[in-house]
């Protein structure tokens, strides 16, 4: 499968991309079609959660040309976009391609675990102080 997206609330507010271990860069490119259709139906902000810690490793070549795709299927009701991610060489990839991704200046965030990303979910949603 690669790549699972589902809604994490009955409200469709929050948007959960699933990786697993492996996954193609066509894939990546379908999942992001596939969601950017999802929130488009949406008149609500939508927050993203992609939880990458079952990826082992990528090419840098596929983490540019996957977000310089993505970049292309920002919607306006996007909210924040939260990577759970606890692979130093990925966080890495990660800092390198948000060249791509400048519409998302300051509302992208990489945390460790899910409740870290639900908190900033949280904060973005409330304007609330946040406390890690």
């Amino acid at each position: 499968m690669g790549i699972s997206i589902r809604w994490a609330d009955d409200e469709q507010t929050r948007l959960w991309f699933i990786f697993e271990s492996t996954w193609t860069l066509d894939q990546f490119k379908q999942a992001v079609v596939d969601s950017a259709q999802m929130i488009r139906k949406q008149a609500h902000p939508v927050h993203l959660i992609a939880d990458i810690r079952a990826v082992e490793a990528l090419q840098m070549a596929i983490a540019v040309e996957g977000a310089s795709f993505a970049a292309r299927y920002i919607m306006p009701q996007l909210g924040a976009v939260v990577i759970i991610n606890t692979n130093s060489l990925l966080k890495t990839a990660i800092t390198c391609v948000q060249g791509f991704l400048r519409p998302l200046a300051g509302r992208m965030y990489t945390v460790a675990n899910p409740t870290l990303a639900e908190r900033i979910i949280t904060h973005v949603e409330d304007r609330s102080p946040l406390r890690v």
